[in-house]
Formats: structure tokens, C-alpha cells, sequence
């Protein structure tokens, strides 16, 4: 299978970003910032790194980066030969033999590394830049989400899209990665690919058995071939074998699309009624003017909905002089409100005519 792969392997186009993986070992730090800090799903986040962190802790020229990779082949790898323990994991029978999924992708990871250690075709060059990623993040698994990106090493100038998940709290991450030489974190990779190859629905996963080529072709087309294959997907099999060197993060909110915020404020309102905290004719105020500007929101018709959120404060405001809301839970309203009516962009709400019952009260949105 080796030998094959010197004299076959094609251009390996590292087309997507390289993914921030968890690891154990100290990372430098990067300086990162973002803007915004908050947003709904496709949005885009302009990010910065500092240039200087970049440099002093990053890989950046291109032979040290094909040294990583040649690295990895030669050592945990063995050169490619049917030897070392990285090997046996994979082939305990001790030839390439092909009967499981993890078994191919050992060998698919490995040619990849090949292409990129040897810098076939400008690998290595296609390579290089996807190792500065840039992604978003779960701040509990670290697990990269939604669209891998990029920043430049030079500039440290970066964007990334908001990704379609759930409201709260999410990290924006800026990392500049490594291939592992550690076994246990390689076959770990490894397996994951394995996992991902199983995923595609290969009736084999012997990557010599013409039915596997033959799936290549129902997937990438009919000119497609194990070398197209290994172009399409190449970023996959690498980004489970590498580890953030310096990172940086920062957190983002994710919004739920205005009308859903101005449901949930509704929704609160109605908990209030609920809870006995406010009395329903008391509350029919409120919800009125939300549910009008909810309708205008759906509508499309931007300014008139402005108006209406725009004027919730005065009616909220009055339901505190009336006593039928404490000034908490008008100003945690408010600002809910204000909050729908910056993320659409209107001119900054009206506040409350007194004001006096918003000093110092601190409002989170």
C-alpha cells in the first residue's frame, strides 16, 4: 500500500480549518478579541489575534511544518512499514490486512501525513494556513461547532459564522495546531476517523476491494478515485491527530431570533400572572404591546415594531407607579426589551419617564 502511495498519492487540498482538539499539555496563550460578542445564528464574528503571540508560538515557516508531519510518519508510523506499536494496535496479524473501518483510516491518516510531511503537490504549502483555525466552541467539551475557520498568522485578522445551536453562552476559539506524536492520542484520532468513515456507509472498508471505489464514485462522482477521495476529506482525517499549540477564547452569546426573545418576554410576563405576582388586567398592557410588535416583526415591517418595543418602557413604567410591578422585575423587562430592540438595530429605546427607579439598578442583556 505504501509503496503505491509514493508514486500515486495526489495533491492533498486541505480545503477546511484544522480543528481545536482538548489536550493535557500546556498551550501558550493568544491574545484574542472579537466583535460582536453577541448575535443569532449566520451572523458573522470579525476576530483579532495578536500577531506577536502568533509568531512567538505558532509554526509558521513552511519546512518547520513539514518537519511536524515527516515526524509523525517516521515515528509513530514507522515510515509507513507494517512495523511499531502504532501499527499493531491496527493489524495485530502484522500485514496491511483491510477487514475494519479503523484499519483504513489508519492507512488513509497516514497517507495524508505523507503528503503533507513530503509537501507532494504543495500539500504542505495548502496545509500550512489551515493551522491557524479559528471555530466556535463548547466551553464544556471543547468540541469545535458549526463552521471551521481561519485567521491570518500575519495580520491576525480572522472571521468566523455564528452557528445554527441553541441560545446561551458559546467560546469563540483561535488556535494555531500541531500533529500529536503521542500514540494513545494518535490511535484515539485515528479510531475517530475510523468512526467517520463507517459514517459515509461504505458497504467495505477495504480500500482495496473495488466496491469501495466504486462508493467513492457514488459520493465524490464518476471520475472520483481513492486520491479525490483523500482531497475531499483530507481536513477530516487530520483534525483528529492535532492539538491546539497556543489558544485563544473568547465567550459569545447566542440569540434567539427576535420574535422567539419577544415571545419569551411575553412568557415571562405571563409567569408573573401566573405566580399571582401580577394581576391578569394589569398584564394586558403589556402583552398588547409586545404582541403588536410581535406582528409587526412578522410582517417584515421593521419601524413600526421599533415603535412599539420603544414603548414598553412607559407602560411598564406605569405599572410601577401603580404598584402592580415591583421596579426589579420592570427593569429586568426593560432591559430584555431594550436588548430585541439593539439586536434589530433600532435608534435607542425611550426610557422611563422618572428614570429614578433604574438608578443603579444593574440590568444584564
Amino acid at each position: 500500500m505504501w509503496k503505491r502511495a509514493h508514486t500515486k498519492v495526489a495533491t492533498i487540498v486541505l480545503s477546511g480549518a484544522l480543528a481545536c482538539a482538548s489536550t493535557a499539555y500546556a498551550q501558550a496563550p493568544l491574545d484574542l478579541t472579537i466583535d460582536p460578542t453577541e448575535g443569532v445564528p449566520g451572523d458573522i464574528v470579525s476576530a483579532q489575534v495578536d500577531p506577536a503571540d502568533v509568531a512567538a508560538s505558532c509554526v509558521t515557516d513552511l519546512a518547520e511544518f513539514q518537519a511536524r508531519f515527516q515526524a509523525v510518519l517516521e515515528g509513530p508510523y514507522a515510515g509507513g512499514s507494517a512495523e511499531g506499536e502504532l501499527f499493531s494496535r491496527f493489524f495485530p496479524g502484522g500485514e496491511f490486512v483491510f477487514e475494519t473501518c479503523d484499519q483504513a483510516a489508519y492507512s488513509l491518516t497516514g497517507i495524508t501525513i505523507l503528503a503533507i510531511g513530503a509537501n507532494i503537490q504543495g500539500a504542505a504549502e495548502t496545509a500550512l494556513p489551515q493551522t491557524f483555525a479559528l471555530t466556535f466552541a463548547e466551553i464544556a467539551t471543547q468540541e469545535p461547532v458549526g463552521q471551521l475557520s481561519t485567521f491570518d498568522p500575519v495580520t491576525g485578522q480572522g472571521t468566523v459564522v455564528v452557528p445554527d445551536v441553541d441560545p446561551g453562552l458559546w467560546a469563540v476559539a483561535a488556535a494555531c495546531v500541531a500533529p500529536v506524536l503521542d500514540i494513545d492520542q494518535l490511535e484515539a484520532g485515528i479510531r475517530e476517523n475510523g468512526a467517520f468513515l463507517e459514517s459515509l456507509g461504505f458497504p467495505t472498508c477495504d480500500i482495496n476491494d473495488p466496491a469501495f471505489a466504486d462508493y467513492v464514485k457514488v459520493l465524490l462522482g464518476e471520475d472520483a478515485d481513492l486520491f479525490t477521495f483523500l482531497n475531499a476529506f483530507g481536513p477530516t482525517f487530520i483534525q483528529s491527530i492535532v492539538t491546539p499549540e497556543a489558544l485563544g477564547v473568547q465567550f459569545f452569546t447566542i440569540l434567539e431570533e427576535p420574535g422567539e426573545r419577544v415571545a419569551g418576554v411575553i412568557a415571562d410576563i405571563e409567569a408573573l400572572v401566573a405566580a399571582g405576582e401580577l394581576k391578569e388586567g394589569q398584564a394586558r398592557a403589556l402583552i398588547q404591546v409586545l404582541t403588536n410588535a410581535l406582528r409587526s416583526l412578522e410582517g417584515g415591517r421593521m419601524n413600526p415594531a421599533c415603535k412599539q418595543l420603544s414603548s414598553f418602557a412607559k407602560v411598564a413604567t406605569a405599572k410601577v407607579k401603580a404598584k402592580a410591578l415591583t421596579e426589579a422585575q420592570a427593569a429586568e423587562l426593560i432591559a430584555e426589551v431594550e436588548s430585541i430592540s439593539e439586536q434589530l438595530g433600532c435608534a435607542a429605546p425611550v426610557g422611563s419617564p422618572s428614570g429614578a427607579f433604574l438608578d443603579g439598578y444593574e440590568m444584564h442583556f
